[in-house]
């Protein structure tokens, strides 16, 4: 019995495979790659719809858009040595190529190789200038090589001619705090009961220092609960 249902099993995946391969037989460049997405996207089968990406390149190798997809796919799994391998096939063709370009700095900066991802996003601003994206990436891996200053510097380049990118916005507020030597902070609390106890009162004193190892902290807190005062 467990023979059979071994085989019954096995004639199925054939099956359903050779099902696949007719129905992609029928379909064109294009619609390849739209089922390719809806696999992706809709179902998240990204085994699936590489296959349909792969089949479509076999007919079109250097449909530049297909390949980046299979590459984000690829980055999406953190398999970013395939994924450099893809994108790498389309800049030797396009160097230009801006969406190749940032998916390359993406799955550089994921992957750890930051001065990698720097040069790419580097080579990105040189063929596109003043490219939000691009600098945006830019200042995320600057301030991940604790480069802060520089990281400052292109996120306000950013905000003098879109002042009211958020994300340039926020990154340069973390940029200047990074740099700050020290940071103070004060916070109150208030609890108040219903019963006989009076009103608590709580606040709290800190300042962070940072140090070439990371930031160092110290609070103090004064509370007066029961009328009575104390730190």
């Amino acid at each position: 019995m467990k023979k059979i249902t071994t085989i019954c099993v096995g004639i199925l995946v054939i099956g359903s495979v050779t099902v696949m391969a007719q129905g992609m037989g029928d379909l064109t460049v294009d619609q390849l790659y739209e089922k390719a997405r809806s696999e992706a996207f809709e179902n998240g089968d990204y085994e699936t719809a590489r296959k349909y990406a792969y089949e479509a390149l076999e007919r079109s190798p250097d449909y530049h858009g297909i390949r980046i997809f299979i590459a984000r796919m690829y980055s999406w799994e953190s398999n970013y040595k395939k994924a450099e391998e893809e994108l790498n096939y389309v800049l030797e063709r396009d160097p230009e190529n801006r969406r190749a370009l940032m998916a390359l700095a993406d799955a550089q900066k994921w992957s750890g190789q930051r001065g990698a991802a720097l040069e790419t996003v580097n080579q990105g601003l040189k063929y596109h200038p003043e490219d939000t994206e691009f600098m945006l990436v830019k200042a995320s891996v600057l301030y991940g090589m604790e480069n802060y200053e520089g990281a400052e510097q292109v996120y306000e380049a950013i905000l003098e001619d879109d002042s009211g990118n958020r994300k340039a916005r926020e990154g340069l507020r973390d940029a200047q705090l990074q740099q700050m030597k020290y940071r103070a902070t004060v916070s109150y609390r208030y609890d108040r009961f219903r019963t006989i106890f009076d009103p608590w009162h709580f606040t709290q004193f800190g300042i962070t220092r940072q140090t070439s190892i990371g930031s160092v902290t110290g609070r103090v807190e004064y509370a007066r609960r029961f009328s009575s005062d104390g730190v």
